[in-house]
């Protein structure tokens, strides 16, 4: 899962995919400035998954330090605009760009335009966007109520194709050059437009810049960045389901995380070579003020898919993307299905969420919840100017933020705890610098990244007035849902006192396995 939900091919798409939003912005810069927050987070999620390991994550362990108001609000939040949305914007991407990018590039090379018109029917009637949007997220869905031993084999699979994938594009990138990749664009789009006139067309409009300058990429770094890494500390989500926890998570956090790093920075630095930073940059910009004369939107795949004529190399290489951004959603079903487990458990949610089935062993019903709000969440995508890249990174960013200050809190209100918990992981995490726990560094280390990465989410608006109505939708997004959260649970707590059940008690204490 680790490894997984970076989804490598996905960051690679979505980061051109967004890079006009910053203007100057170095991408090699910004992804590894995004390891900072990162890094925060591994020490944090490491440590506090150990302390308690129950399915639920974060959830679990920020409602027994803070108490449950706070530790249901921020859950409520965060699971809104990650776990309950992310798969949405994820379908939203595959029915947006992938899919209507293999079917143009297969189209092309197989001198098939009946290909390209399919590719053209999906992206030009709303309905039939939604409409392959649904059926990954229901395939998702599936794949996580069959059960862990299909989850597995299917994630598994599914990893294996997508780094298949990702030698083809290395390959075909290394044995290619700019001047190749010009003609070969060219030649593609005769008669629409050019690799010059996108570059013409970009800077006469006012969207590009010269250079690039650090306060762009230090704004990239906290939004294309870190979003790349976003989902590397999921796996705690099943924290009961894991194995040897103590080792096993703090393991596969770093060795996810650094070797992500190394593949996308090597990607990127080949695509920059081959296709020229500043026609990069130019497609996205266009795209995002709307005027990029392509039908399949910045598609990295599709440029990739034009270095080559081989058919079956052209199918890898435009599909790899569809899986990588198709194996987020399962794992991400997973985690939110566990952690409407969890708020069952602790009875702030009916009973039956936590229900599993006695076939499958997955817990049906809150799979069921979490495909039902992605589909509307692909519905505002798909429908509405609402929901996408900037209102998911706003609120996740507030729901990340809380985890960071309360773990920062941790050695100071539950020394003992603490203590057996550092006592049993490596001992790098049981440091500490200038007689401050690294846990409280680590934690304020995501803290307040994720307090920067919320203005980054957010500026862009400032920038391009098409996106400015987003803004004021994710101020209002977040407090209303933040009111709905503190009301239901100040509801919920008073309802469970009438039947007897004081709740603060629940709060006290760590799930039994």
């Amino acid at each position: 899962m680790a490894v997984a939900v970076i989804s490598l091919g996905g960051a690679v798409q979505t980061s051109i995919t967004f890079l006009g939003l910053y203007p100057g912005a170095d991408l090699i810069g910004a992804f590894t400035l995004g390891l900072i927050p990162a890094l925060g987070f591994i020490v944090v999620y490491s440590i506090t998954t150990a302390a308690f390991p129950r399915a639920g994550g974060d959830y679990v362990w920020v409602s027994r330090i803070s108490g449950p108001t706070l530790g249901f609000v921020f859950s409520w939040l965060l699971q809104f605009g990650f776990l309950f949305a992310i798969c949405g914007l994820q379908a939203y991407y595959v029915a947006w760009i992938g899919v209507p990018s293999a079917l143009t590039g297969m189209g092309i090379i197989m001198n098939a335009p009946y290909l390209t018109q399919w590719s053209l029917a999906i992206t030009s009637s709303t309905a039939l966007t939604f409409l392959v949007e649904l059926i990954f997220l229901v395939i998702g869905g599936v794949i996580v109520i069959l059960g862990p031993r299909t989850y597995q084999r299917a994630m598994r699979g599914l990893y294996v194709y997508g780094m298949i994938g990702m030698i083809v594009w290395v390959g075909l990138l290394l044995s290619s050059t700019k001047a190749g990749f010009i003609q070969a664009f060219n030649s593609a789009t005769a008669g629409t437009t050019s690799y010059q006139a996108i570059l013409n067309s970009a800077t006469s409009q006012g969207l590009m810049t010269s250079g690039t300058n650090i306060g762009a990429t230090i704004l990239a770094a906290f939004t294309i960045g870190w979003t790349a890494w976003t989902g590397f500390n999921y796996a705690v989500y099943a924290g009961g389901e894991i194995k040897n926890v103590t080792k096993s998570v703090p393991l596969a956090l770093t060795a996810g995380l650094i070797s992500s790093w190394i593949i996308l920075v090597g990607v990127f630095i080949l695509c920059i070579n081959v296709f020229g930073g500043d026609f990069m940059a130019a497609v996205s910009a266009l795209s995002v003020v709307g005027k990029l004369p392509l039908s399949v939107g910045p598609s990295m795949t599709f440029f990739i898919s034009m270095l080559t004529t081989n058919p079956l190399l052209v199918f890898i290489t435009t599909s790899n993307v569809i899986v990588w951004w198709f194996i987020i959603i399962p794992p991400l079903y997973l985690a939110g299905s566990r952690v409407l487990f969890a708020w069952s458990y602790d009875r702030v949610v009916p009973a039956q969420l936590a229900n599993v089935d006695e076939r499958f062993h997955s817990p049906m019903f809150a799979v069921v919840i979490c495909v039902v709000v992605n589909a509307i969440w692909a519905y505002f995508l798909s429908y509405t100017v609402y929901g996408g890249f900037i209102t998911t990174g706003f609120i996740n960013a507030i729901g990340w933020a809380v985890p960071g200050f309360v773990a920062a809190v941790f050695p100071f209100t539950k020394k003992d705890l603490y203590k057996r918990t550092v006592g049993a992981l490596p001992s790098a995490f049981s440091r500490k610098i200038a007689g401050v726990p690294i846990l409280t560094i680590g934690g304020l280390v995501q803290g307040f990244s994720m307090v920067i990465y919320a203005f980054a989410a957010v500026s862009p608006t400032t920038t391009y007035l098409s996106l400015s109505p987003t803004f004021w939708f994710d101020v209002v997004q977040v407090l209303v849902l933040s009111v709905v959260g503190a009301g239901y649970i100040a509801f919920i707590r008073n309802y469970r006192k009438k039947q007897g059940m004081d709740m603060s008690l629940v709060f006290k204490e760590i799930p039994p396995e």
